[in-house]
């Protein structure tokens, strides 16, 4: 695997994170995700069955909640009985807003909010949120050209795995530092322009 240097400019200017010879390979996919959990990564690959919290954890906060918040209740315990598929973007540029945004993945930033909330969230699994939160983001180029082909599904840009992904198979990685935002690497939208024009 090789450490490829993080470019925010270029980011938001090409929508490209990686070098032109992985981002133009077809059979590369990438997957953003907090640093936190690199040593795990790097060392076993991507681990579908593997889980930074307990399904105990998610049932029980999903229990907690249910008066507060029903919506993410509902999710947290259907992910208790069908965990989250793992999952690749086809564009770097997507995961490297996926790893900046949520944090540590899509199962934390839904149970993050509740940090606050006294005996809430099991010792464990909030310094694992604080972590995750405090850590810097990376995005992983991953090959799937030896990966067999019933091993996984492809959906509107999506690689969904439904075998783990050896440490092997993991090409490339940038590491983007603590403090970036998504606007650090989103080009400004028509309304953003609009809306800074009307400010100023």
């Amino acid at each position: 695997m090789i450490l490829h240097s993080f470019n925010a400019q270029s980011i938001k200017e090409t929508e490209l994170v990686f070098p032109q010879e992985i981002e133009s390979n077809t059979q590369i996919f990438y997957h953003g995700t907090s640093c936190v959990f690199s040593g795990q990564i790097e060392e076993n690959g991507f681990d579908i069955k593997y889980r930074p919290y307990t399904l105990v954890d998610l049932i029980n906060i999903a229990n907690a909640i249910k008066n507060i918040d029903p919506k993410t209740s509902a999710y947290l315990s259907r992910w208790a009985d069908n965990p989250i598929r793992l999952s690749l973007a086809k564009k770097s540029y997507i995961a490297s807003q996926y790893a900046v945004a949520s944090r540590g993945g899509q199962t934390l930033s839904f149970i993050r909010p509740f940090l606050h909330i006294q005996d809430l969230i099991p010792e464990h699994l909030s310094t694992l949120l604080t972590q995750a939160e405090t850590t810097a983001s990376c995005v992983y180029a991953i090959s799937i050209c030896d990966l067999p082909s019933n091993g996984y599904s492809i959906e509107r840009g999506v690689c969904y795995m439904n075998i783990s992904i050896p440490r092997e198979n993991i090409i490339g990685k940038v590491i983007i530092p603590k403090g970036i935002l998504l606007t650090d690497l989103k080009k400004p939208s028509l309304q953003d322009i609009v809306d800074s024009i009307t400010i100023s």
